[in-house]
């Protein structure tokens, strides 16, 4: 992690009340450098001034409150916001929606742009580290909804990084998607089905089969992983796996 020192963090601060108050007319780039991890680190004392300094508000306030046009306003809009890394998004960008309505000629124009909750999220976490709690099962399901309707092609790279919490957000897509689908009445019910090898192609529609091949070698392996505690079957687990061994075995393929 990159390390600012007070005098760095206070000059950001200074620049950017300049840039409020008139004194500066546009943002300046001295204090960046190439390394964009350090230029996102000092970008976020701005957005930690509006929110502290000029707002008055908590971490839940900002969460509550903050709107796309509240960052045009305080001037964090169009460089501050920019250099910041968001993991949480593709391309490391900020996701800014536009909505749009017909105006008096019927014509559709934007109206209003918003800032995606997750995003919100993710920079209050990137603010505050361990003081903010940041809401990882509401931002996977976010994110997964966003490519099952299109609004963005895939998820953000390192997503389900291995080494750190890649099988967990891929334990509650799967959860999310069981319960937002409702195609299974009894747990039984989703043993056996991921016993069968026609699971694939459901996965394939779910667009979880790549995702669930990084980190299990069987489907139902995925499945069981998922499954809270209060929902695991030991003894259905064994048995439906032990099927799925001899289907795969007449088919010879796993996933």
């Amino acid at each position: 992690m990159v390390q600012l020192t007070d005098k760095q963090k206070r000059s950001m601060v200074l620049e950017y009340e300049e840039l409020l108050i008139g004194k500066r007319k546009q943002f300046s780039s001295f204090y960046l450098t190439e390394n964009k991890r350090r230029d996102s680190e000092i970008s976020l004392e701005a957005f930690k001034y509006l929110f502290e300094g000029i707002l008055c508000w908590s971490p839940q306030d900002v969460e509550k409150n903050l709107t796309y046009d509240l960052l045009k306003k305080f001037k964090l809009d169009k460089y501050y916001l920019n250099y910041i890394i968001f993991e949480n998004e593709p391309n490391g960008k900020p996701r800014i929606v536009k909505n749009k309505a017909p105006n008096a000629e019927g014509k559709m124009e934007v109206v209003s742009e918003e800032l995606v909750k997750a995003d919100i999220q993710f920079l209050l976490k990137l603010i505050y580290k361990e003081a903010y709690e940041l809401d990882v099962r509401g931002m996977v399901r976010e994110m997964y909804d966003d490519v099952m309707s299109g609004k963005t092609q895939k998820f953000p790279k390192n997503f389900f990084n291995p080494s750190s919490d890649g099988r967990m957000k891929a334990c509650i897509i799967l959860q999310y998607a069981i319960g937002y689908n409702k195609t299974f009445r009894t747990i039984e019910e989703l043993y056996s089905a991921f016993a069968d090898i026609n699971i694939i192609k459901l996965l394939e529609n779910w667009r979880l089969r790549d995702i669930a091949k990084q980190f299990y070698t069987y489907p139902i392996d995925y499945l069981h992983d998922s499954l809270g505690n209060k929902y695991k079957d030991e003894q259905l687990y064994k048995l439906y796996r032990e099927r799925y061994l001899n289907e795969i075995a007449k088919n010879n393929r796993s996933f």
